[in-house]
């Protein structure tokens, strides 16, 4: 997403960038979904609590992680 196009009455679109290719192309929409957390950002807690190969807390049952009384939740895992 570059950037929101918009009106008086609100939104109507947006310019889209692909990241791979550059190129850029305009979309028309009266409202959007902003999704977020995709990539977790963990990396603070390599060598003290078990993550997958993609930085994803590994969480067992009821959210408890490799480390007694520590628990994970949301985006991270």
């Amino acid at each position: 997403m570059k950037k929101w196009l918009s009106d008086e009455n609100g939104l109507t679109g947006a310019v889209l960038e692909d990241t791979q290719s550059g190129e850029v192309s305009e979309i028309s929409c009266s409202g959007a979904f902003i999704a977020i957390g995709h990539k977790p950002i963990t990396g603070f807690l390599e060598n003290q609590i078990e993550t997958d190969d993609s930085g994803y807390i590994l969480a067992k049952d009821f959210t408890m992680t490799s480390v007694p009384g520590i628990f994970a939740a949301g985006d991270v895992v």
